[in-house]
């Protein structure tokens, strides 16, 4: 709680859980607890990360932001970006992704569309890969397009998504002529070695669903005895995906899974040990289960859990 403030940090992030998924957080607090939990650590990766993305866009006359603390005090609701233990939280996966040298953002800017932002912080050029996918229900692929760019180094650059498309489409549902064309939104930056950076845009239909499940199929790999990689990869749009692999840190985590985007999560420990956990979506009720496994020196066929 701020010096004479009627509020704490419960009551702030409780607003934006609001504006985001517009829901009552009152109601959800009642009747599905460990739900009102999940949004709520997602509400603040959420905020911070929409608020780096616009002010990291080339048109934006902001020159920077503040992180105010690193690392919570004690247990609870707080600004840091690693738990009172020292772990990640899930605002700390969600900047991380966005303030990346080298990343794609979007913004939502009304009746002009939806706009795609090139970010390329470092020394030299790099040919990327853009492409830009809508998906309905979570599944159904209405729009595609791809360009092959050259980044210029230590530059920006914006692009409106109907150029990319080549035709007119409501993406963002602000003209509301009928139904919404699609729910999701998935900008993809790639170069030679792989996926660089992801960007998602939902509409609020897409963050409020809860389907029985998206189709989630995990895959582990051991590297050695303390280092695994799962591989992840979706039918549906899986929102806020995060691992719960005890023992285990992930590399990435509370991150959204296209189902034309495969991810490889690479996980450590700092002892040998056995792995066992589940992989969670926010919006799938139905998680996969990772069965348990241990590091063999010879390592067997991959292990493939779903639920």
């Amino acid at each position: 709680r701020d010096l004479l403030a009627g509020w704490d940090f419960d009551d702030v992030r409780d607003h934006y859980l609001e504006t985001i998924f517009q829901i009552d957080t009152r109601q959800l607090r009642r009747t599905d607890h460990a739900r009102y939990l999940n949004l709520s650590r997602l509400a603040s990766g959420e905020a911070m990360a929409a608020s780096m993305a616009e002010w990291r866009r080339p048109g934006s006359p902001c020159g920077g932001a503040l992180v105010l603390y690193l690392r919570d005090l004690w247990a609870g609701a707080g600004w840091g970006l690693l738990d009172e233990t020292g772990q990640p939280k899930a605002c700390w996966h969600y900047l991380r992704r966005v303030q990346q040298p080298m990343a794609v953002l979007l913004s939502d800017e009304g009746v002009n569309g939806l706009w795609l932002h090139l970010l390329n912080e470092h020394a030299d050029s790099e040919l990327v890969t853009l492409e830009l996918s809508a998906w309905r229900d979570g599944e159904v692929r209405v729009a595609h397009a791809q360009q092959a760019l050259t980044l210029a180094p230590r530059s920006a650059q914006s692009l409106c998504s109907l150029t990319l498309l080549g035709h007119f489409s409501d993406l963002t549902h602000a003209y509301q002529f009928g139904p919404a064309v699609c729910d999701t939104v998935v900008a993809s930056l790639r170069n030679a070695q792989g996926l660089i950076s992801q960007a998602f845009y939902f509409l609020d239909s897409a963050r409020r669903t809860q389907t029985a499940d998206v189709g989630l199929r995990v895959s582990l790999r051991w590297l050695d005895a303390q280092h695994a990689e799962l591989s992840l990869h979706s039918t549906h749009v899986a929102y806020g995906v995060h691992l719960e692999v005890p023992g285990f840190v992930a590399e990435d985590d509370f991150f959204h899974l296209s189902p034309c985007t495969p991810r490889c999560i690479r996980l450590r420990s700092q002892r040998p040990q056995a792995l066992s956990g589940w992989v969670h979506a926010v919006n799938a009720r139905h998680s996969a289960h990772i069965a348990l496994a241990a590091y063999a020196a010879s390592p067997s066929t991959e292990q493939h859990m779903a639920v």
